[in-house]
């Protein structure tokens, strides 16, 4: 999610062909806006559906932003409307859902609602303009504030093996929160946007804050391990891919558009474009697809069999074991610099 210091994105569209890849598209609404999936995207044969429709935004294209899956049913989505900072509670994750018959939770002040994760049962979103990670619950109200930092938290990923969160601060690097003591320990310097991890690799992959590529850090070395080489349209959130899609890394982008890259050859596809302002991205626990905001609506970008999005959650039961073997690991994390919270 861009602060309002951003300014406006460009809006570059990709119109030629737009009527034959019209006919492409799973479920989704038509119109100017819509994004579809290429021909390389449906080779692949991924599907495209609109998850939500009928979200306002405030001027700029920032409207929906974070997505958040209580265990309880349903989904969250945290949205910069027009005249308000809110959280939507849906009942269900079905497609074909409109704004209007969600659960609207306000938000006081611009900036204030962003990016969500889920720590076992716990769902956390970053507050941008009041400068704190807070807990939410199930029904989209805020809950108690679990991390306090200089400035500007966006976006959150968890890192399962110790139950915490990693917070980019859009100007002031990338942070590991212990949301149960609020102690927060930064693990790098870079300035990033949307952010996604790879427990496997222990790669933490971040849009960069100045809209042109992804990056990733090692956060236990805090060494930076990755670079995409420049992404057209401001890439933003991003997932990693599994079974056929494995290796690659998915992209939504400010500019409209959905990009693969692949993480060895740094190849890149796109596979969806002709959308609106793209921020954000979030995994269904319970298909493995990947929402995918855009100004106005949240979509569904579904994988073929066997293949999916992001990587297995342990169940909270497994935590305490893992976090046992992550002793080491966690002391190198904490060597670092700075440190919020208590």
């Amino acid at each position: 999610m861009k602060p309002l210091t951003r300014g406006l994105v460009t809006l570059e569209r990709f119109l030629c062909g737009l009527a034959t890849l019209a006919l492409l598209v799973v479920g989704s609404r038509k119109g100017a806006a819509d994004l579809m999936l290429t021909p390389a995207g449906v080779s692949e044969n991924l599907t495209l559906t609109t998850v939500a429709s009928g979200f306002t935004n405030r001027g700029d294209g920032l409207g929906p932003i974070g997505v958040g899956f209580p265990t309880s049913g349903g989904v969250l989505v945290s949205v910069e409307g027009a005249s308000t900072s809110a959280v939507y509670q849906f009942a269900t994750d079905a497609n074909g859902q409109t704004a209007a018959g969600a659960t609207l939770r306000s938000y006081a002040g611009g900036n204030s609602v962003g990016g969500i994760a889920a720590v076992g049962s716990a769902l956390y979103m970053a507050e941008a303009s009041l400068d704190r990670v807070i807990q939410l619950n199930n029904d989209g109200t805020p809950g108690a504030t679990v991390g306090t930092f200089a400035a500007n938290p966006v976006a959150l990923a968890t890192d399962p093996s110790n139950g915490h969160l990693f917070v980019s601060l859009f100007m002031d690097g990338i942070w590991n929160l212990n949301p149960t003591t609020g102690a927060a320990t930064e693990v790098s310097t870079q300035n990033v946007d949307g952010i996604t991890f790879d427990p496997g690799t222990r790669i933490l992959y971040g849009a960069t804050a100045d809209g042109t590529r992804v990056i990733g850090i090692n956060v236990d070395t805090s060494a930076k391990v990755f670079d995409s080489g420049v992404i057209p349209n401001n890439p933003d959130g991003a997932a990693l891919g599994f079974g056929s899609l494995a290796g690659n890394l998915f992209v939504n982008t400010n500019g409209g558009t959905v990009v693969e890259v692949n993480l060895q050859t740094l190849a890149q596809t796109i596979i969806a474009d002709g959308g609106s302002r793209g921020d954000l991205v979030a995994v269904d626990p319970f298909d493995n697809s990947l929402f995918l905001t855009q100004a106005d609506r949240v979509m569904r970008l579904s994988a073929p069999a066997g293949s999916g999005f992001g990587q297995p959650i342990p169940e909270p039961s497994s935590l305490t074991l893992l976090s046992l073997g992550a002793v080491g690991i966690a002391a190198l994390a904490w060597r670092r610099r700075r440190t919020h919270g208590a």
